[in-house]
């Protein structure tokens, strides 16, 4: 017996398919965004610079194209040059990151947003 889109349709709706899939949340993943927001510049794993702006949690190396946010992680360089790979995994958005770079016992600490 072949049964016909419509016939599946009332099918579903009297077995409260539809009623458990409205209130089954679609990705099960956490609501975070994992995101930056502002104008930060980013390594790419091939060591090339970009600048992003504003919000963004996916950017793409303009020179080579590979991925700069990888398994949640982002290199933010900050404005004497120092990487500063930042684990955006418990974080929903991200506007400000002081550099952790130690140099001789001595933190750089410059602020890796807007410049």
């Amino acid at each position: 017996m072949k049964t016909t889109r419509r016939q599946a349709i009332r099918t579903a709706i009297t077995s409260g398919s539809i009623a458990f899939l409205k209130f089954t949340p679609l990705a099960w993943a956490d609501n975070k965004r994992h995101a930056l927001y502002g104008k930060f510049h980013v390594r790419c794993p091939n060591k090339h610079v970009d600048i992003v702006t504003d919000g963004t949690k996916q950017h793409k190396c303009e020179k080579c194209g590979k991925q700069c946010f990888v398994d949640q992680k982002v290199t933010l360089v900050c404005p004497a040059q120092h990487d500063n790979i930042v684990d955006l995994s418990g974080v929903d958005v991200l506007k400000t990151y002081k550099c952790k770079h130690k140099e001789a016992d001595k933190v750089c600490n410059k602020e890796c947003q807007g410049w």
